[in-house]
């Protein structure tokens, strides 16, 4: 049996789903993986949605505001950095994108991120829904379907354990119309996701 995969940009809640599933019991990875388990939750397996290891692969999306506002407040990287980073890791060539300044990077890893996601996975939730909507994702998953959801504090994320992130950014709709070119994009892709 291959193991799925749940891809999602960074900073959208890929901590909390992955002990969402440990404590169910399952062997799921947060940002590796093991030849044991039986699904990943990861951001930083982009370039693993190419090819066949994983089956089915899900993507996970988180509101778009509060996702860029948590990636201005990566520290270890400058933002733009762990976009460029990021991008060349999933073997994505850089060479044409130019960010204006950290917002526009974040704003358009989002975007790129998101569209790379859309191509390979075969569903799509939204992880602020995940109380309501886990049937059908355990369902897609191929896994059984719990009577509920173990209780994980929601503010479960990789950022409460490392120095090197600071706390979000409050982004709001203006700013990033004001300071980055893929505003267009990346409302309309907010709009489609629901938010």
């Amino acid at each position: 049996m291959k193991s799925f995969l749940i891809s999602c940009t960074a900073r959208s809640g890929s901590k909390y789903t992955a002990h969402v599933f440990q404590k169910l019991g399952y062997y799921v990875t947060h940002e590796k993986t093991s030849p044991e388990q039986i699904g990943s939750v990861s951001p930083k397996h982009l370039w693993s949605l190419i090819g066949n290891r994983f089956s089915p692969k899900v993507q996970q999306t988180r509101n778009p505001l509060k996702v860029v506002g948590s990636l201005m407040g990566v520290r270890k990287y400058q933002p733009q950095s762990y976009i460029d980073y990021m991008m060349r890791k999933i073997g994505m060539n850089i060479k044409h994108l130019r960010f204006e300044n950290d917002l526009d990077a974040c704003a358009g890893w989002y975007v790129i991120s998101n569209t790379v996601m859309e191509k390979y996975c075969t569903y799509r939730y939204r992880v602020e829904d995940i109380d309501r909507d886990y049937p059908e994702l355990f369902q897609h998953l191929g896994l059984t379907i719990p009577s509920e959801l173990p209780s994980i504090p929601t503010d479960t994320n990789t950022g409460n354990a490392h120095e090197q992130h600071r706390p979000p950014v409050n982004v709001n709709w203006e700013m990033i119309e004001a300071k980055s070119s893929y505003f267009n994009e990346l409302k309309e892709m907010s709009k489609r996701y629901g938010y």
